[in-house]
């Protein structure tokens, strides 16, 4: 046998002993095969107020008596809230600047505070507290712990005014903010 044979016998050999040792499962084909999959589903935290009215229109007597739902000199706001929350929200009633009265167009001013015949105050009752009282730098908040049902919380905000008999006549305006704040964890 020449040399040539006898390299190709042993390659032969050697090809065929590495084919017997590969596994079986080499041959066969995959029957089944998996991978895993996870599904998220990412929800955006929501917070909103909405406001019945976006302005209110008080209309004192002079003198007259403060609840008189016939001269209107009481007006109610409704804030609803609507947030998924967990942790809930603040609701804040304030003053746009740091002056607290209602002034008309001359200068003339209804100084914030307990409304009273005879008197030319302005206050608030928040969230039905039961009484008027001056809006002050603090404002007025509601803070509530837990998301709100899916049709709201509601804040009942009266405005109410007096005016003394000497009053200047003229429109008294005042701007305030409603603010709604998500409470962190």
């Amino acid at each position: 046998m020449s040399k040539i044979t006898k390299t190709i016998a042993a390659l032969g050999v050697v090809a065929g002993l590495g084919v017997a040792a590969l596994p079986l499962a080499s041959y066969a084909a995959d029957t089944e095969t998996s991978k895993d999959l996870t599904v998220s589903a990412q929800i955006g935290e929501t917070l909103s107020v909405t406001l019945n009215h976006n302005s209110v229109t008080l209309k004192p007597t002079n003198g007259g008596a403060i609840v008189d739902t016939t001269q209107e000199t009481v007006q109610t706001v409704v804030a609803t809230v609507t947030t998924n929350n967990l942790q809930g929200y603040t609701l804040k009633l304030a003053d746009a600047d740091t002056d607290y009265a209602l002034t008309n167009e001359d200068g003339q001013k209804i100084a914030a505070g307990t409304p009273a015949q005879d008197q030319s105050f302005w206050g608030v009752d928040f969230n039905d507290a039961g009484t008027y009282t001056a809006l002050s730098a603090a404002g007025f908040s509601r803070n509530e712990t837990a998301a709100t049902a899916d049709d709201g919380e509601t804040t009942n905000i009266d405005f109410a005014v007096s005016a003394s008999p000497s009053q200047a006549s003229g429109t008294y305006t005042n701007a305030m903010t409603v603010t709604v704040t998500a409470n962190e964890a």
